[in-house]
């Protein structure tokens, strides 16, 4: 009863809130953003096309990218306190050694990819907090994330149109994709967590 109480809330919200919605939304974005605004079985007959979903979804999480790297990079640059830093540092931590002794134009390059990539913790959240903490500027940090956002987003457009047909059963499949990514992320922070405070053995 609770899943079918979502599903007529979502139906009701209609198809273009929901892609604005899920678009500027963590995980999320618009890898369910774009699919879900096509989503026949949800709407009927108000369903975006691809092309309409692809626009409004690139237009939200722009929007959400630029206002991100914004306050990034000014909470970064100005904050005193590296508590706050050090959290995303250790996230982060293999891309930000591979890009912290980089040149300027292969940083804007990675930062692409980090967007454009399905990799954990990408999308324009990880890559607007990324570009802040390897110190690239706030213009080359706007530019490369809607840069990346705007690939990653044409290639999920053109997976809804090509997969119309069957946009139930994609949507469910990355709905799961990103389950099992969340998972995977919280079951080696625990392990994590209890190998340091496992005693260590010393011969």
């Amino acid at each position: 009863m609770q899943i079918q109480s979502f599903i007529d809330l979502i139906s009701q919200m209609g198809p273009t809130l929901c892609v604005v919605f899920c678009s500027i939304l963590p995980i999320l974005e618009t890898k369910i953003g774009i699919p879900l605004g096509v989503d026949y079985s949800l709407f009927g007959e108000n369903a975006l096309s691809p092309l309409e979903s692809f626009f409004v979804a690139i237009v939200a999480s722009s929007v959400m990218a630029t206002i991100l790297a914004i306050i990034f990079h000014f909470c970064f640059k100005k904050s005193k306190k590296k508590t706050f830093q050090n959290k995303f540092t250790k996230l982060l931590e293999k891309p930000i050694k591979k890009l912290q002794n980089i040149s300027r134009a292969k940083k804007i390059f990675w930062c692409i990819m980090f967007v454009f990539l399905p990799v954990p913790f990408s999308g324009i959240y990880g890559a607007t907090i990324l570009c802040a903490l390897i110190k690239l500027k706030l213009c080359d940090s706007i530019i490369s994330v809607l840069i990346g956002n705007a690939l990653s987003t044409f290639v999920e457009f053109l997976a809804c149109w090509i997969l119309k047909p069957y946009i139930s059963l994609f949507l469910c499949i990355m709905i799961i994709l990103i389950t099992l990514t969340l998972l995977y992320q919280l079951i080696a922070f625990i392990f994590e967590k209890i190998a340091k405070k496992l005693p260590k053995n010393t011969e």
